[in-house]
């Protein structure tokens, strides 16, 4: 191989390994983004059913100074 072509080489080499880290992270994060979606779409859940069990939004629910507690309670309404 003359230098030319070598040079080349070398580059195409380095640039397939930065596609390769790039495409890793974007991998990384879309399994936190899908995290993330499932996070929320059960808490939009858990809202849906505290509301059907009282009729209103959680935050209006009895109990509602204590957001700890209002998180269990709607899980536990999933149950």
């Amino acid at each position: 191989m003359d230098s030319i072509k070598m040079e080349q080489h070398i580059a195409l080499g380095k640039a397939e390994k930065e596609l390769y880290v790039a495409l890793n992270r974007i991998s990384n994060h879309y399994e936190e983004l899908l995290l993330l979606q499932w996070e929320i779409h059960v808490r939009c859940l858990c809202v849906v059913m505290w509301k059907k069990k009282y009729g209103k939004y959680y935050v209006d629910a009895p109990g509602h100074n204590a957001e700890d507690e209002q998180e269990e309670n709607a899980v536990s309404a999933l149950h």
